[in-house]
């Protein structure tokens, strides 16, 4: 079979949609694709370390919302709004000094939902 760089997705989709209403709202929105993604070889570690030789593919979504008032613009977000997350990404993380700790097989996010919000003031 064709040989696939390690931690690259195969295929991968990104979309966007912004919108603005009354010149002082901005309304964003990005979702991406993700395909499965191989990951390194594990054969020969014990079985309670052998790991699957692909990731699934997965969503991300991420939304932004901004609003311009005079010199400052407010702005809100949200990142990972779906809250897809890894389990487990670092493999034997309980022994860190140990033959099989390996962070090789990061393949997606390891954090949540992310919100926040903030401005930005322009000087006149």
């Amino acid at each position: 079979g064709m040989d696939y760089a390690y931690l690259i997705p195969v295929n991968r989709a990104f979309l966007n949609a912004s919108y603005e209403f009354k010149e002082s709202w901005n309304f964003d929105l990005t979702l991406n694709w993700f395909g499965r993604k191989r990951l390194p070889d594990t054969e020969l570690s014990p079985s309670e370390f052998r790991q699957v030789d692909w990731s699934p593919s997965f969503f991300t979504l991420n939304s932004q919302i901004n609003y311009n008032w005079k010199n400052l613009e407010l702005f809100a977000g949200v990142d990972n709004l779906l809250n897809f997350r890894q389990d487990n990404p670092i493999v034997s993380a309980s022994t860190p000094f140990g033959s099989y700790f390996d962070s090789n097989f990061v393949w997606g996010p390891i954090f949540g939902r992310n919100i926040y919000v903030g401005l930005y003031y322009r000087l006149p």
